[in-house]
């Protein structure tokens, strides 16, 4: 091994020390917050450019269903699960309430480590008196909504729906991560979307087959569908066909406009030092602008 390769290693593993310390830190701070805290409320929530914060106490009945914001640094929504989902947990500690520790990071402290780099970091973690308290296999997922200000992606086609067919080329590049479909129409349109293998007919096996209008918007004026990872995963890496067909009744009436995103959710595997997307789904509340992650444990996301 050359020397060059020897101290990279080294300053690999002083990151990796100096990261562990300030991780295992971070609660410590939290609690001492919330016991040093002059308000008479059980909650505090302590803001700074880096790192915001928000703490509270909970027993086995109010923390059902509860839910938590923090609008800076990067936009986070923790909402929890039913009381059914939780108790088996809570029960083991007895009546005493358990300290909710929320963060949101303005950037990835995990970045120096190298691998795949987040746009928005939360850590969400439970802590009773006697330590911390180990969530994971819920039988109900705990909701996790990241970001809220930028748009995914911005990169829109503008369609004319004077037109009556309309067919585009998707590049999936990665099988982690959910394929976010957004149409975004300027007026009434009913059009049909189909989404399959670029060399396969969409009816022999369409990823994707939905008529708008249907429901209300998922985010204002724009529909969004998630397309999972597990159903890309069959058919594999390459080029897809986003097929669009507007309705005889529809056409002339508008234009509207076709972006193409991907988004992930990932927790931070401590053993592993290294993202990883176990236990986590994109949820179908994704837009552009947010990710709606569902988990069954709590960690860094």
């Amino acid at each position: 091994m050359s020397s060059d390769a020897s101290g990279s290693e080294g300053s690999q593993q002083q990151r990796r020390a100096a990261l562990a310390e300030m991780l295992a830190a971070l609660p410590l701070i939290q609690t001492g917050l919330l016991l040093g805290s002059n308000s008479t409320e059980p909650s505090v929530t302590v803001q700074s450019p880096a790192l915001t914060t928000t703490l509270s106490s909970h027993t086995a009945s109010s923390l059902p269903h509860s839910s938590f914001h923090l609008p800076q640094p990067q936009p986070l929504t923790v909402t929890f699960p039913s009381a059914s989902s939780l108790a088996p947990l809570l029960r083991q500690h007895g009546s005493a309430p358990v300290q909710v520790q929320v963060a949101s990071f303005a950037l990835d402290p995990f970045r120096p480590l190298g691998g795949k780099a987040m746009a928005s970091v939360a850590s969400i973690a439970l802590r009773a008196s006697e330590g911390p308290v180990s969530i994971h296999d819920l039988p109900e997922e705990v909701e996790i909504t990241l970001g809220g200000e930028e748009e995914v992606e911005d990169s829109a086609t503008q369609l004319n729906g004077s037109r009556g067919r309309f067919s585009m080329e998707v590049n999936i590049t990665s099988l982690e991560d959910a394929l976010l479909v957004s149409v975004r129409p300027t007026g009434p349109l009913c059009i049909t979307l189909h989404l399959a293998p670029l060399l396969q007919a969409p009816s022999n096996c369409c990823l994707l087959s939905t008529t708008v209008p249907t429901g209300g918007w998922q985010e204002e004026g724009a529909y969004v569908w998630v397309v999972p990872p597990e159903n890309l995963q069959p058919l594999g890496l390459g080029h897809y066909s986003l097929s669009a067909e507007v309705a005889p009744q529809s056409q002339g009436h508008g234009n509207f406009s076709v972006t193409i995103a991907s988004t992930g959710c990932y927790h931070w595997a401590s053993q592993e030092q290294a993202w990883r997307s176990h236990g986590c789904r994109v949820g179908p509340q994704s837009t552009l602008r947010r990710t709606q992650c569902l988990c069954h444990h709590l960690s860094f996301f």
